[in-house]
């Protein structure tokens, strides 16, 4: 980290622009670059640790969910080559460019469910600036101002009366498609009604790396799936259905200490086959 800012306060004080991205603008309010700078040396670089560490952890701990639950759903995965072929047309990885990555619905889709039931931060949390109510049932609930208030997630996106089947990991939910169209690129992606789904938080102080994560995850998915699956090692005389349902359990099985992650993925072996 402070080779990076250093390489960055060396352009600027070169007259060049920098890498242009957010660590460029919290070097730029480093006191000695600034000459009117708001943050410290250590502020900058504490900025820089929380930036990596949790765009880095929270997509990867998604990423290890999703991966295991599509590997045990080899139909879902024929679903989504399907996708990527129709979008693609058979370029190679390295010639896809970004505006790609948007029109992979059920690319998305996928990354979107494992959110849903496997978000990696559980509450989201917020503090009141002014006075708020809030419904509870028949009665509404006066919220002080200055007092913090934590959204539970996993309550709020299995809630059955917004999300059908709430327990089951079921990305086609998120895909709709016109009445009477065939293809692929015809369909879109469920918008979920206000406050029943924030992975990333919502409103002015929603999360900076959200952008980042959504293209990662739909990134690594494609990448993955357009020349191999993902298989699980099953076990003597174990059927397609209890594969799939140690995988579940597995899932399931998580604590939330920092972040939300399995507790023990190794009692599920997976490996990647090339097609």
């Amino acid at each position: 980290m402070t080779k990076v800012v250093a390489e960055e306060k060396m352009a600027i004080d070169d007259g060049k622009p920098g890498s242009g991205g957010l660590v460029t603008s919290l070097v730029r309010a480093i006191d000695h670059v600034s000459k009117r700078g708001v943050l410290s040396l250590e502020e900058t670089l504490g900025n820089v640790f929380m930036i990596n560490f949790a765009g880095l952890d929270t997509t990867a701990n998604v990423l290890a969910f999703m991966i295991m639950r599509l590997a045990a759903e080899p139909d879902l995965q024929d679903w989504v080559h399907e996708e990527i072929l129709a979008i693609t047309q058979g370029r190679p990885v390295e010639d896809w460019e970004y505006d790609l990555f948007p029109r992979f619905k059920r690319c998305y889709a996928v990354f979107l469910e494992t959110l849903r039931l496997y978000a990696p931060v559980t509450g989201v949390p917020k503090m009141t600036t002014s006075g708020q109510t809030v419904q509870v049932g028949e009665r509404l609930v006066a919220i002080p101002p200055g007092t913090d208030v934590f959204p539970m997630l996993l309550g709020i996106q299995t809630d059955p009366r917004y999300w059908p089947d709430p327990f089951t990991w079921k990305p086609s939910r998120w895909i709709l498609r016109p009445e009477r169209s065939t293809e692929i690129e015809d369909e879109q992606l469920l918008v979920p009604q206000n406050g029943t789904f924030f992975p990333w938080s919502e409103g002015t102080q929603s999360c900076v790396g959200k952008k980042v994560s959504q293209i990662e995850g739909v990134a690594v998915l494609a990448s993955l799936l357009v020349t191999h699956r993902i298989r699980v090692q099953t076990e003597p005389g174990e059927t397609q259905k209890q594969v799939k349902k140690r995988v579940e359990d597995c899932c399931d099985d998580n604590n939330f200490d920092i972040l939300l992650e399995i507790n023990n993925p190794s009692k599920v072996g997976l490996e990647c086959v090339e097609l």
